[in-house]
């Protein structure tokens, strides 16, 4: 059985700050010595056997500590003196107390943890997410460079003066994709206007069925962004997968407009072949740059009919 002494106090009001001290500071140290020292040193390196023979020693040596403090005194404020059963009664429930904040330091832990995880997995997505679209962004210039210096070149040779008007073109489009496009967000006219000086260029080239590209625009873009060269790569599928050059009944329609502070483009393309992997790829990068960008801001549609291919992009500007 349990043998306290009687411990006088000047007062009951310190009495009462002190013994909250003392729990306090006794809860404390099981707290922190499990969260910090036990868990991540013992249990992560060692396992659960080896924790639990280490977790029952702290719980005593604090157990200790505590009945040989004023907590555990055997009179009242009152002078009456409590029997040895209810002693032994207040240091089983004030053992479970401990071992209650074993469990809670345990479990906050864990969820500490899973925190960490899930913010390093986020993270990790994201990192892959931007290399993904960083790629993507580097792979438009290449392409779209040596097909127009192809042009230019034939253009040249035919002494065309649409040469020169080209070459214009390509410095004012590649001059916007090296410096616009590694900024976050852009001028959403600029990027219209990079939008319509390539479809100029297919104008320029003097590609065959040329008079069969149909383009609108219509809305106030003014003092409205957008996430550079996000328009260029859906215009540039619409071309790049179109059979305009082949099919004099092709058809190949871009409307951009502008309603109560939405984005909305429309493009639809007449193609020969069925889209290959390599462009579904590209659309699920686009809907990955969607969901990154504007994520609950945006719906995207698409629809093959008869040979005709329609894309539908919304996207909310504010």
């Amino acid at each position: 059985m349990f043998h306290f002494e009687e411990v006088e106090t000047s007062s009951p009001v310190i009495s009462s700050l002190v013994l909250t001290f003392l729990d306090l500071l006794f809860y404390s140290i099981v707290f922190y010595c499990n969260f910090y020292l036990l868990i991540p040193r013992v249990l992560k390196t060692y396992g659960v056997p080896i924790y639990v023979i280490t977790i029952i020693p702290l719980l005593l040596i604090v157990f200790n500590l505590g009945i040989l403090s004023p907590l555990f005194e055997n009179v009242d404020l009152n002078g009456n003196y409590f029997s040895d059963f209810d002693m032994f009664v207040e240091a089983f429930f004030y053992l479970a107390d401990l071992s209650i904040f074993v469990v809670v330091s345990l479990s906050y832990w864990y969820f500490k943890q899973h925190r960490i995880e899930k913010e390093k997995a986020l993270h990790y997505q994201n990192e892959k997410l931007h290399a993904q679209l960083q790629f993507l962004r580097s792979q438009i210039s290449p392409h779209f460079l040596f097909n127009s210096l192809n042009n230019i070149y034939s253009l040249i040779i035919q002494k065309d003066d649409n040469a020169s008007l080209m070459v214009e073109k390509i410095a004012d489009m590649l001059r916007y994709i090296i410096y616009e496009g590694k900024n976050k967000k852009v001028s959403m006219n600029k990027e219209i206007m990079l939008v319509e000086n390539y479809i100029d260029l297919q104008y320029l080239k003097k590609m065959k069925n040329v008079e069969l590209i149909e383009y609108t625009r219509t809305g106030d873009f003014s003092q409205k962004e957008i996430v550079p060269l996000l328009l260029m790569n859906c215009v540039e599928n619409c071309f790049k997968h179109s059979n305009l050059e082949t099919n004099p009944k092709a058809v190949l329609h871009i409307n951009v407009a502008e309603e109560n502070n939405k984005l909305i483009l429309h493009t639809r393309n007449s193609y020969t072949s069925k889209p290959t992997q390599k462009n579904k790829n590209s659309f699920q990068y686009l809907k990955q740059q969607l969901n990154h960008h504007y994520p609950n801001r945006h719906s995207f549609s698409t629809s093959d009919k008869k040979g005709v291919f329609t894309f539908e992009l919304t996207l909310d500007l504010v």
